[in-house]
């Protein structure tokens, strides 16, 4: 019988932790504002110390955001619903594998949302600010609308457009192995 012998690479004792806390609050004021306050306390932790592997990450994240219904007499005013806030995250991530390093993202954004009939249209804006350490400030806006036809009830059709941004996180940075 021939087969294969385990490998001592391809085995990993890994011990992980992760816990959030995700403290947060509404105020619905007279009139239709909605003001939203959401916050999170994220740490994980990855224990493989026979590899060197080992890691820690404190995240902290703060979203503000506004909605107002702006209904008028004009028709475009009718059924209008404005969307606007500003969110934020820090982190500090420390691993064998990529080093000490500190990510900072803020990201102020709007979109509008307006109903016709059965058709629901939105359309928005997002404009992106990241840093990791004190490497240069990243900056980039990206852009979405979306389409809802209800055809029947609970019957949709719809289509969007949206655009990306990814920025590469800290290992895809900086690990060295």
């Amino acid at each position: 019988i021939c087969g294969l012998a385990d490998s001592s690479t391809t085995v990993n004792k890994n011990q992980g932790q992760r816990i959030n806390i995700d403290p947060y609050v509404t105020y619905q004021a007279p009139g239709g504002a909605k003001h939203t306050l959401r916050t999170r306390w994220f740490r994980s932790q990855n224990l493989i110390p026979e590899k060197q592997q080992t890691s820690t990450a404190d995240t902290y994240f703060g979203e503000y955001q506004f909605s107002k219904p702006v209904d008028g007499d004009a028709l475009m005013l009718r059924h209008l619903n404005i969307v606007a806030g500003i969110s934020s995250s820090y982190s500090h991530v420390v691993g064998d594998l990529f080093g000490q390093h500190d990510i900072f993202n803020l990201a102020p954004y709007a979109q509008l949302e307006k109903k016709f009939n059965h058709l629901w249209t939105s359309i928005g804006g997002r404009y992106e600010v990241n840093q990791v350490d004190q490497y240069a400030v990243e900056k980039k806006p990206v852009f979405r609308a979306g389409l809802n036809y209800e055809l029947d009830k609970a019957t949709f059709l719809r289509a969007s457009f949206g655009q990306g941004y990814r920025y590469p996180s800290v290992a895809e940075r900086f690990v060295n192995t």
